[in-house]
């Protein structure tokens, strides 16, 4: 029988085997590396923005006087200002559309209430009280005295029996 085939195959097993657990320790070597770097530049540059705030403080007191930090630190005073007035401009956009909003919402109210009528509602028995007004939403329906109803209802009832 001839085992150098299954030699050959059992090898080329093991040798991808061994590749792929190289390629992955190597992987995850290169992953933890690149993560400990991440969280390097992340404190480096952590540190600088607080140098960075803590000479633009001293600048702005008049306690730092470095001509090359000078430009720079109008920069970021220019900044201040410019956010300031957008800060600004965003309040007074949000108070306007609050006022528009508020006179959209009452004219809705003001058509809701012109669609409003008045109807009188009929006694049924005697011993009620008299016929009182209510406020009924029409939403355009023809509205009619419920006698005129009674009497259209009459009317049909006799063409039906003739």
């Amino acid at each position: 029988m001839d085992n150098t085939g299954w030699d050959n195959f059992k090898g080329s097993v093991r040798n991808l085997f061994t590749k792929s657990k190289v390629r992955t320790e190597e992987a995850l070597q290169i992953t933890q590396l690149n993560q400990r770097l991440r969280t390097l530049r992340n404190e480096k540059d952590e540190g600088i923005k607080k140098l960075g705030e803590e000479a633009y403080a001293k600048w702005s007191q008049n306690e730092l006087k470095v001509p090359a930090l000078d430009e720079i630190c109008e920069f970021i005073k220019d900044k201040e200002a410019q956010i300031f007035a957008i800060e600004k401009e965003k309040a007074q956009v949000r108070e306007v559309f609050a006022e528009k909003i508020k006179a959209v919402e009452t004219k809705k109210t003001e058509a809701a209430k012109s669609k409003t009528k008045k109807t009188e509602v009929s006694k049924v028995r005697d011993s009620e009280e008299p016929a009182k007004e209510v406020e009924t939403e029409t939403d355009n329906a023809n509205l009619r005295p419920v006698e005129e109803l009674q009497e259209e209802t009459a009317d049909e009832e006799n063409e039906q029996k003739s």
